[in-house]
């Protein structure tokens, strides 16, 4: 298996929750990446790519929100979806369309 992260190899323990088998190995395997991450400053760098992701994830829920809380927008983007999905229109033409309701005139 190819390293998530470089210079940690993927580790496989056999655990069983059912037979309580190497149940506090695996804990400390992973309490052992985890701090791994931290030293290396991985675990800093993930966290704030994860941040970035979700402020980006929320910026488009709340368009997306927004566009389907007025009706007219509404009706403009399942207008344009429709012309997507029928092959008149590109996604990048309607979706540029659709962001100039969005603009104060």
């Amino acid at each position: 298996m190819r390293p998530k992260h470089e210079g940690m190899p993927a580790q496989v323990l056999t655990i069983s929750a059912l037979e309580g088998l190497r149940i506090g190995e695996a804990w400390a395997a992973m309490q052992a990446f985890h701090a791994a991450l931290a030293k290396s400053g991985a675990l800093a760098r993930l966290r704030t790519d994860q941040a970035r992701r979700w402020f980006w994830a929320e910026l488009q829920a709340l368009l997306v929100a927004e566009i389907f809380a007025e009706p007219t927008l509404q009706s403009r983007a399942q207008a344009l979806e429709e012309a997507v999905s029928g092959g008149k229109t590109l996604p990048h033409a309607a979706a540029r369309t659709l962001l100039k309701g969005l603009r104060p005139a």
